[in-house]
């Protein structure tokens, strides 16, 4: 069964208040998580399996499992084609269940999609740096 993890390599996220917020460098588009689209990001720091994913949000929020089943699916597929996250061969994190007092309300996990500071994203020089991070610009390339 194939698991799923974020795309580390071109994606930087930062939980804040309830509400992830993702930007994909390689596109300049950002992205809003709230509610359950939080909480299944946030699993998505390890290889998840869909069945992991499922179960972790039938846990958290009031849905039923067959609910939650359909729609991580979808969220899965949106966050794939947004190029998001990634399959892996790593095996999928198994998490014990966590005590819960009270399940959250349940809405479907949304990705809001922003691409209005696309440009100024993509201008930031933190795109031009090699493996030595910045402030280290690359050589300029010799077109002589």
């Amino acid at each position: 069964m194939p698991a799923w993890i974020i795309k580390r390599d071109s994606v930087s996220s930062e939980f804040m208040e309830g509400e992830v917020v993702a930007i994909h460098l390689g596109t300049g588009i950002y992205y809003s998580l709230r509610g359950s689209a939080a909480t299944l990001w946030r699993a998505l720091d390890e290889p998840m399996s869909l069945a992991g994913l499922t179960g972790l949000l039938a846990e958290k929020h009031q849905v039923a499992a067959d609910v939650a089943a359909r729609d991580v699916e979808e969220f899965l597929q949106r966050l794939l084609a947004e190029q998001l996250v990634i399959p892996t061969e790593a095996p999928a994190t198994v998490r014990a269940p966590e005590p819960v007092v009270a399940r959250a309300a349940y809405a479907a996990p949304q990705l809001e999609r922003f691409s209005d500071l696309q440009d100024l994203l993509l201008l930031d020089p933190i795109h031009d740096v090699g493996t030595q991070g910045w402030p280290h610009l690359p050589p300029p390339e010799n077109k002589g």
